[in-house]
């Protein structure tokens, strides 16, 4: 996949995605991608990364992603909300997230995040409210 139509293409037939809408203070269309107890994995969210401009939430709860599929995520620069609960995310891959600024809620509970990756992470995004195990 090289562009955005073929990217979101790919989503719909893999069934996730959700919520066009318009956004005037982006002055676009934005898109939800939604995969609850899916059997996703990181090679199905690779084409993620070029629809870095109109994708607001990702939810991926209870699905086969991992670390790696993080770095997909990051790339996403309207991303406002991400539910990572019950996957093996972990420390490793919330490197991933601290430059994500636009992030304004972030789901982290039943992982493999620690305590202390949870206050890091934090730390890097203040205005995130960050849901996990630890709070």
């Amino acid at each position: 996949m090289e562009n955005e139509n073929e990217s979101l293409m790919h989503f719909e037939k893999l069934g996730g995605l959700r919520s066009k809408r318009y956004r005037p203070d982006l002055k676009r269309n934005v898109y939800s991608i939604y995969f609850r107890h899916a059997p996703i994995r990181d090679k199905d969210l690779r084409p993620i990364r070029l629809l870095k401009s109109i994708i607001d939430a990702v939810v991926l709860d209870h699905t086969l992603i991992t670390d790696l599929s993080l770095s997909f995520l990051s790339q996403l620069e309207t991303l406002e909300s991400l539910e990572l609960s019950g996957t093996s995310v972990s420390d490793k891959g919330l490197v991933y997230l601290e430059q994500m600024h636009s992030l304004e809620c972030l789901y982290l509970d039943s992982t493999e995040v620690t305590q202390s990756g949870v206050e890091r992470l934090s730390k890097c995004l203040p205005k995130c409210e960050i849901v996990s195990d630890f709070d």
